[in-house]
């Protein structure tokens, strides 16, 4: 696979090199005589995330191997995530058959309008608080880089 124009896998020539945060530079071959990066990286405690998650890597054992051999230690999604994962992977269909056939197919959408909540102004108004807290997050980070900038260059 390549990434960014560089070999990745598990018997590719590439190396992975890395600047932890007060740490050393990891450079390790992807070579089975060797620690593999993305251990080294989590003995560190770097996490290894993966935000692609679909049935087939549970169904498969993907998940299992990803952690067992990766150090995958969690998982993140979101709805558009889930968007590619249902319109790009059959493994939904039968549970979405099913519910057709139960005539449940709309249930969680009627029942949230039942309420008199629009799905459409949550998910702008989710969308909104979603993007407001990425700021603040953004913003909190700047200034704590700043600060930390600022003490290791009076520390010299």
């Amino acid at each position: 696979m390549s990434v960014d124009g560089i070999r990745h896998g598990p018997r590719s020539d590439c190396r992975l090199t890395t600047q932890l945060a007060g740490g050393p530079i990891l450079n390790d071959a992807f070579d089975p005589d060797h620690m593999k990066a993305t251990q080294r990286l989590h003995d560190v405690g770097q996490s290894l995330w993966l935000d692609d998650i679909d049935r087939d890597l549970f169904a498969t054992g993907s998940l299992q191997r990803y952690i067992d051999e990766l150090s995958v230690t969690g998982l993140t999604s979101n709805p558009a995530i889930f968007d590619h994962a249902i319109k790009n992977n059959a493994s939904y269909d039968d549970g979405i058959r099913a519910k057709l056939a139960d005539g449940k197919s709309g249930a969680v959408i009627a029942a949230h309008a039942k309420e008199g909540i629009d799905v459409d102004t949550l998910a702008a108004q989710l969308q909104d608080e979603g993007a407001k807290s990425f700021v603040r997050s953004w913003r909190d980070l700047m200034g704590v880089i700043a600060s930390k900038s600022a003490a290791l260059a009076k520390a010299g």
